[in-house]
């Protein structure tokens, strides 16, 4: 499957031995922490692609101060999540969708260029009721 824009995605990457981290330079100080983590782990990671062009995406994930650029060849497997893309009155938009891992409510908004994660039930009903 592959990697598309303004869609959360449930991904694995491919261990830091394959072929397709070659020209990358160990420890890698360019890859956030919580993408790291998820490689050395062996764990998926739940990401919303702001920009797949080619060969290279740029993504951002719960966790991580900003955006990243990864080459697509360094993800194991793909699973595009449903996404909801809600205007707002300010011109924003916002991308959310349920974490298929720990049941949160997690959106990126475009303006802020962040990711915002609600985990409390209630705060979740709410949101899930203004966005229907």
């Amino acid at each position: 499957m592959a990697l598309v824009s303004n869609t959360w995605s449930q991904v694995s990457f491919k261990p830091f031995g394959d072929a397709a981290w070659n020209g990358y330079t160990p420890p890698f100080p360019d890859l956030p922490s919580v993408v790291a983590n998820a490689i050395n782990s062996g764990s998926d990671l739940t990401i919303f692609p702001i920009g797949v062009v080619g060969a290279t995406a740029y993504i951002i994930a719960d966790g991580m101060a900003g955006p990243t650029y990864i080459e697509v060849a360094t993800l194991a497997a793909i699973a595009n999540q449903t996404t909801l893309a809600t205007p707002m009155d300010n011109g924003d938009i916002w991308y959310s969708m349920r974490d298929p891992g720990s049941g949160a409510w997690i959106r990126f908004q475009q303006n802020a260029n962040f990711v915002y994660t609600l985990t409390d039930a209630s705060d979740i009903a709410d949101l899930a009721a203004f966005l229907t």
